[in-house]
């Protein structure tokens, strides 16, 4: 597909059989990926009954990573990308593309936003996060996934998140490491929510590249069945309903 500016949204799609106008997810990977690198959640939600869609992000994907490894001073070069006025733009051109084909034939009853690091920092973004980088979002969905999402600090202003007021997971990991701090930094972005359908959950030694799939499988399968358990519910889930998974906590509001 191609966005307003000409573009080309490279994606995957995937369509559960025989469902009229199917509750929808679309998927956002972080920085130095590709639409390729959330089909692992993209397979798990399609096979409990959602349109998914895993949008690629040119302007912040496998050649801004190549430039950033290339790079003497590699976490400047990373921070400088991430920051970028003009690529988190691009991104939000990216989901004004995916959103008008997905609902293009239909409005879903149920529409949802997931994304992983840079993805979490659209995810945010569109629903309503007030942040430095100069963009904003339109808050189209119904309920909103930040894995591994970014705290306070040079992107997101303390206070930045209260103006969220749709349904939000988080999920981060006690070794799940970021630009400006350790895991515990990413706290300060579910500490800023308001109270009302908002959860984290946080995984014993989950790392990064656990909490984006592509690290321990068990740790994978956690964090599916916490994303597949809190949109099962049309994003208001009851305690009761979470799993109860040997090393995830969870906090509410």
């Amino acid at each position: 597909m191609t966005r307003a500016d000409g573009v080309r949204v490279p994606i995957m799609e995937f369509i559960p059989d025989a469902t009229d106008c199917p509750p929808l997810l679309v998927l956002s990977h972080g920085f130095g990926g590709s639409e390729q690198g959330l089909t692992w959640l993209a397979h798990a939600a399609v096979n409990a009954g959602f349109h998914t869609i895993t949008m690629g992000h040119r302007e912040s994907g496998r050649s801004q990573l190549r430039t950033v490894l290339r790079s003497a001073d590699r976490r400047a070069a990373l921070a400088a990308a991430v920051e970028d006025r003009a690529a988190n733009a691009a991104r939000l051109r990216d989901l004004d593309a995916v959103w008008s084909h997905a609902t293009r034939d239909c409005r879903p009853g149920f529409a949802a936003l997931a994304g992983h690091s840079m993805g979490a920092q659209l995810t945010m973004i569109e629903a309503g996060a007030e942040n430095a980088i100069g963009v904003r979002g339109k808050d189209r969905f119904d309920a909103y996934v930040a894995l591994s999402p970014q705290g306070v600090g040079r992107r997101f202003p303390r206070g930045a998140w209260a103006g969220i007021g749709r349904p939000v997971l988080m999920v981060t990991g006690t070794r799940d490491a970021g630009l400006e701090g350790d895991w515990r930094h990413r706290l300060g972005a579910f500490d800023g929510l308001p109270p009302g359908d908002k959860w984290l959950a946080v995984l014993d030694g989950g790392t990064h590249m656990d909490i984006g799939g592509r690290g321990r499988p068990r740790l994978q399968r956690n964090v599916i069945e916490i994303v597949l358990a809190f949109l099962g519910h049309m994003g208001k889930p009851r305690a009761k309903d979470m799993p109860a998974l040997a090393g995830v906590r969870y906090r509410t509001k």
